[in-house]
């Protein structure tokens, strides 16, 4: 699976660049999956080794702006975006319509099995939008 950006607030100091492809993805009507992680998280690396390996969900996930955001080290950045996207633990993986809309439901908190997680990405409808100029 490839991702538009690892975003890492410690580095970044802002969350412009992760902002900025929010809205490009708005703006070309397409969903956002958001995977927020640690790299001391054993469920996180399972969701990268296991789920976001399979065939069936690289697949399903290419209508999709990938974003990976770094947990490792706390940063004002980070804890805004937990907010912004209601993160309570991780891994969390949030998503984010084609209106830019953030979704409660679906959200993935821990490690789900491909099948598992496709069924979650099925839920993310990509809605009517018109793209921007």
């Amino acid at each position: 699976m490839t991702w538009a950006i690892s975003f890492r607030a410690e580095e970044s100091k802002s969350p412009a660049p992760f902002d900025a492809l929010l809205e490009r993805a708005k703006a070309t009507c397409k969903p956002v999956m958001i995977d927020f992680f640690a790299e001391w998280c054993a469920a996180c690396k399972e969701l990268d080794a296991h789920t976001y390996t399979a065939p069936a969900v690289v697949d399903a996930t290419d209508r999709f702006v990938k974003i990976k955001v770094d947990g490792t080290n706390d940063h004002e950045v980070l804890d805004s975006l937990y907010e912004r996207f209601g993160v309570k633990g991780l891994p969390t993986v949030a998503f984010v319509d084609t209106r830019g809309v953030v979704l409660n439901d679906p959200k993935v908190t821990g490690f789900l099995p491909p099948d598992q997680f496709l069924a979650e990405l099925k839920k993310v409808h990509s809605g009517e939008c018109s793209p921007s100029p």
